[in-house]
């Protein structure tokens, strides 16, 4: 059973991503959503080891520091987000999760050199890091 404002919460999330976070880099206006979907993960239950496989994986395709090279392992992101989603049996940990896959489809469109990457791994940080400091485990 989802949660009643899970559908109101996610369109608002949804809504107020920007793609210019991705395509020119942080705001305080980026920091203010990082904040409210790193409460959002940690509300849901999400736990840092939940992600650990996928932001592993976002810092080692960063650390290459070479989209062109790395841009498969980019895509293949989503596929890894959708396992994690697909393997969970808590309603709100899905839910969670739903949301950090939203932000990943939404930012790869703008996501088309190491910039545009190193943007979408600072918001993927922020988010980690909002999660951690609302008492995320």
């Amino acid at each position: 059973m989802q949660d009643s404002n899970y559908n109101v919460i996610v369109s608002q999330l949804k809504r107020d991503f920007k793609l210019d976070w991705i395509r020119k880099g942080a705001d305080q206006e980026m920091i203010d959503y990082a904040d409210k979907v790193g409460k959002y993960t940690k509300n849901n239950l999400l736990t840092t080891t939940k992600i650990r496989n996928l932001y592993g994986e976002i810092k080692r395709i960063q650390s290459k520091n070479n989209f062109k090279d790395e841009k498969s392992s980019i895509y293949l992101l989503k596929a890894r987000f959708a396992y994690a989603y697909g393997r969970e049996k808590d309603v709100r940990i899905k839910n969670a999760l739903e949301v950090l896959l939203n932000i990943f489809k939404d930012s790869v469109q703008c996501i088309n050199d190491n910039e545009t990457y190193n943007n979408y791994c600072n918001l993927m940080e922020a988010i980690i890091a909002f999660h951690r400091y609302y008492g995320g485990k």
